[in-house]
């Protein structure tokens, strides 16, 4: 082979191929557009339909219809002895249903017995529970906050009394503490007349 030929000199060859960086030899690919998909709000599950408001305290023409309710089943019971004599939950369950039309506010069986329970039976009497025993006698107000309202009053009519007591000890202790300080200036008034009476008699 000649010296000359390309082959050995090197000159005249193709130079080889420089491999570009791939930013520069690919291009990146467009990204395909893609729609956002629609967002949807969570739907919450319906709640019963319940009131956190507490009814209003007992009016008092509920309390004057629950009691009537009673006596007219108590006599009705009395007039006819197919009827049987409803006590506790049975009673409750027959009276509030009885009460509704005549009231705005919901009362319920247990608020009626709530309410009889607190402050019905002091009132208008033990009609509600069968006759006690011969010689036994039941608390009228059988409600823990009826119970509860009762104790926190006598506490308080105590601690009033107390009060009223120390109070007074104070107002004697002043008043002994008055009478004092007068008897020492009365005392203190004397022994200066004493001592001028002495002057005079010296001179």
């Amino acid at each position: 082979m000649p010296e000359n030929h390309p082959s050995v000199s090197g000159k005249g060859l193709v130079p080889p191929l420089q491999r570009l960086p791939a930013t520069q030899t690919r291009r990146a690919a467009p990204k395909k557009h893609q729609e956002a998909a629609p967002k949807t709000k969570k739907v919450k599950a319906a709640k019963p339909l319940t009131t956190s408001r507490r009814n209003p305290a007992w009016e008092e023409s509920e309390k004057v219809k629950l009691n009537a309710l009673i006596l007219a089943r108590r006599e009705l019971e009395k007039n006819d002895n197919r009827l049987p004599e409803l006590y506790d939950t049975k009673l409750w369950n027959a009276m509030a249903p009885q009460l509704q039309p005549f009231t705005k506010n919901a009362r319920t069986s247990s608020s009626c017995k709530n309410f009889w329970n607190r402050e019905g039976r002091a009132r208008f009497g033990d009609i509600d529970r069968k006759p006690a025993p011969a010689g036994v006698v039941r608390a009228l107000v059988t409600s823990a906050q009826g119970q509860q309202a009762k104790a926190a009053n006598k506490t308080k009519k105590a601690q009033k009394q107390k009060k009223g007591k120390k109070q007074q000890v104070r107002e004697e202790t002043e008043d002994e503490d008055e009478v004092e300080e007068e008897e020492e200036e009365q005392q203190f008034e004397d022994d200066g007349d004493h001592d001028m009476g002495d002057l005079y008699s010296a001179d």
